[in-house]
């Protein structure tokens, strides 16, 4: 049985996670944390879930319960997270990270850390989203020299960060092929007398509508032709069933490292 901690837990993914925990038999909840204000503090993890039936008491400090855990799934904060890391370290535990948002010295800082314990880093656990980045990485290895590139991302009013992690994922992916910094190429905004389009720079455009999911498409367009490469998320628990996947691959006695994933799903063999 995987004993695991939620951070995160009130937050939509942490929610998600709760309900859909039971559909994997050998993944138990030992765990619930959430920020120092919540209104959910003291209460059981029942008023979160839909479907979860458990007498888990949502805490702010993870040491609570760290010591009787194999593994944490973390969706909070940048902050957050990297805490939860350095308590990884101290207990020699594992983590799931789903946080977007970091900034490239946090992400060095989390590099570091995976030399002690084994870290498992995503911007987003959908399979359908994991395959698209191996396409939008084929499609740019033929055309990434010979068209335009723009990325279109869309996702619900409370989001907050932008644009998501998964479209910087897709740019880094594109840059990559391009052997380009994604800091190069990026475009994030245009308004007013801007001139024409550069040469080689990578097009961001960011919604923030309604209950808006998770919508990302990656757009290749020369003078001839348009290709686009699309996926929309229908539901929040495939994000959700993407972690605790992770997390069942993750506590398979892999070595220290950082890891993603396309090492999950086999992409990177």
């Amino acid at each position: 049985m995987i004993k695991v901690i939620v951070s995160g837990v009130t937050g939509r993914m942490g929610k998600s996670i709760l309900d859909n925990i039971e559909v994997f038999k050998d993944i138990k909840l030992v765990g619930a944390i959430t920020h120092e204000k919540s209104k959910y503090l003291n209460k059981s993890t029942d008023e979160l879930s839909n479907n979860l039936k458990s007498n888990i008491l949502v805490t702010s400090n993870i040491e609570d319960c760290i010591v009787n855990s194999d593994l944490i799934i973390d969706f909070s904060t940048p902050r957050n997270s990297l805490k939860n890391i350095e308590l990884c370290c101290k207990y020699n535990k594992r983590i799931v990270i789903g946080t977007t948002g970091f900034k490239e010295n946090e992400l060095e800082n989390i590099h570091n850390f995976s030399k002690s314990i084994p870290i498992l880093l995503a911007p987003n656990f959908s399979i359908g989203v994991n395959v698209m980045l191996r396409l939008v990485q084929l499609a740019t290895q033929v055309l990434g020299n010979k068209t335009d590139i723009e990325i279109i991302e869309a996702h619900h009013s409370k989001k907050v960060d932008a644009p998501s992690g998964t479209a910087i994922r897709i740019g880094e992916v594109i840059a990559e092929e391009l052997n380009c910094d994604l800091s190069q190429l990026a475009r994030y905004s245009r308004e007013g007398l801007i001139g024409e389009r550069k040469y080689g720079e990578i097009g961001f455009s960011t919604i923030r509508a309604g209950g808006i999911i998770g919508d990302h498409s990656t757009i290749f367009a020369d003078e001839d032709e348009v290709i686009e490469i699309n996926h929309k998320a229908l539901n929040r628990s495939i994000f959700a069933k993407g972690a605790l996947k992770a997390a069942q691959w993750l506590i398979k006695s892999k070595p220290n490292g950082l890891f993603d994933m396309h090492d999950v799903i086999g992409l990177n063999k």
